[in-house]
């Protein structure tokens, strides 16, 4: 390792390059979600998002689909139903920093409180979720991309594979958390 791997890293170094870019986030890999600039009220500028990724599609087709929002203070969640779903809860799972401990924000479906607004526009029910940058800490924002999944009721955007509980991070899987783009 010390022969092969370390003079290539040397070598960025020396070049100036970025290193680790698929693991820091700076060339993801895997799936990735770029939120948009917020343009001021949430609800217009949900209405106006074109970047929208489905929950498990075989399942749902195009019907429950979700989207992020930034803006100075917060990272929103935008979710789309087109089915109605009643039941059940909304998680979040953002990783701040790479193999930092996952942190769960979850609201029960339906039920406005802090955080959790819903919604009903024509045929569809918004779901917005507002996450304060302080509430994942100093080391996320808009100058760095999170490692982030949801779930909606029995829908999820990455199936989940846990691991055996790992004292802080839980049984949390680091191959089951996209990415969220900040640009």
């Amino acid at each position: 390792m010390l022969i092969n791997d370390f003079p290539v890293v040397r070598q960025k170094i020396l070049n100036n390059e970025e290193l680790f870019p698929e693991y820091t986030g700076a060339k993801p890999e895997g799936l990735s979600m770029n939120s948009v600039a917020s343009s001021g009220d949430i609800y217009e500028t949900a209405q106006k998002i074109k970047n929208w990724l489905s929950f498990d599609k075989k399942k749902t087709g195009n019907k429950i689909r979700w989207a992020s929002v930034y803006d100075e203070t917060n990272l929103y969640f935008i979710i789309s139903d087109e089915i109605g779903v009643t039941e059940g809860n909304i998680q979040i799972e953002i990783e701040p920093r790479r193999l930092w401990p996952v942190k769960y924000f979850n609201y029960p479906i339906g039920k406005n409180n802090a955080g959790y607004q819903t919604k009903k526009i024509d045929n569809k029910t918004l779901n917005i979720i507002t996450i304060p940058f302080s509430e994942i800490g100093d080391e996320a924002g808009r100058n760095a991309p999170v490692r982030i999944n949801l779930q909606y009721g029995g829908n999820v955007w990455i199936p989940k594979n846990p691991l055996p509980a790992r004292l802080l991070l839980g049984n949390a899987n680091p191959t089951d958390l996209g990415w969220i783009l900040f640009k």
